[in-house]
Order: structure tokens, then C-alpha cells, then sequence
């Protein structure tokens, strides 16, 4: 992003426990100190922890909906799902029914060729380092980052 768009500020947050949640209505004021009229992107990348997916894609609109009402000035992208085709479907009904961007990532979901590996080094920001661990090593390596970051952009430039 910035280096296609000059200085980027990001506030990244794990919003995991709307995931986990039965009623996922009762976690959307917890991402209040992040949403404000300031704001000119938002990524949502959720539901891959998510067990029931009974309310999935009305949940999703909802969050959608709460995103728009709070950060209005605010492009909102949902990002596609990095395993599942169906949870990737649901997201992508949930972008169009509330008509905000998708990136889609359908294309590279079980190529293992955008993951990561076991025993990669990661470079965190305070200079340490850690070695990915066989629990994390399907999720996107540098590869698959740069995909989904690219993705991102193509669907903001659309």
C-alpha cells in the first residue's frame, strides 16, 4: 500500500472473539476506538476460527453495516477466505448484498505454494525473530501475503 500510496497508518486488530461468539452482535462495540469518520479503508478478514456458520453471512452484514455507520467516509474491503470456498462464498454475498469491495482469493485457496512452512523465519517488529510453527504453517507465507495485499489493491482500484 505504500508503495502505491505514499504513507499508510494501519490499525491492525484481532477481532477473533466475534468469530468464536454464538450472538456475534454483542462483540461490535469492541472495535469502537478503531472506527472513526478518519478513516479511508477497512479490511475485514473473518470467520476462518468461525465453527458455526449457521449466521455467517447475515453476521457478516451486520458487521458490515455497523463498519459503514461508524467509519462512513471509509472504503470497506472484505477480504476472501484463505481455505474455505464456502466461507469465501459467503463473504463474497455478504460484500454484494451491502455493496462494499471484495478480494476475492479463490484462486489460490489449497495452493500450497502461497503458504508458509515450518521452521520459516519471521522478522517481527522489534527485530526479534520466530520460527513458524507446524500449527501456523498453512496459513500465507510471504507469497500468499503479497497476493492477498494485491488483491486488495485491485479491488480498490476497480
Amino acid at each position: 500500500m505504500e508503495s502505491k500510496y505514499g504513507d499508510v497508518v494501519a490499525y491492525p486488530y484481532n477481532f477473533a472473539s466475534w468469530e468464536r461468539l454464538s450472538n456475534r452482535a454483542e462483540a461490535l462495540d469492541l472495535i469502537d476506538p478503531y472506527l472513526s469518520d478518519d478513516l479511508d479503508l477497512v479490511t475485514i478478514q473473518l470467520g476462518e476460527n468461525a465453527t458455526d456458520l449457521s449466521t455467517y453471512e447475515e453476521d457478516l452484514e451486520n458487521l458490515i453495516n455497523y463498519v459503514k455507520d461508524k467509519a462512513p467516509k471509509a472504503k470497506i474491503v472484505i477480504i476472501g477466505d484463505w481455505w474455505s470456498t464456502e466461507r469465501n462464498n459467503y463473504r463474497k454475498e455478504a460484500a454484494q448484498n451491502t455493496n462494499v469491495l471484495f478480494a476475492d482469493l479463490s484462486d489460490v485457496i489449497g495452493d500450497s505454494s502461497y503458504q508458509s512452512k515450518t521452521g520459516t523465519v519471521c522478522y517481527m517488529s522489534d527485530g526479534k525473530t520466530i520460527e513458524v510453527p507446524e500449527g501456523a504453517a498453512a496459513h500465507p507465507g510471504d507469497k500468499g501475503m503479497k497476493y492477498i495485499a494485491n488483491k486488495v489493491i485491485e479491488a480498490i482500484e476497480e
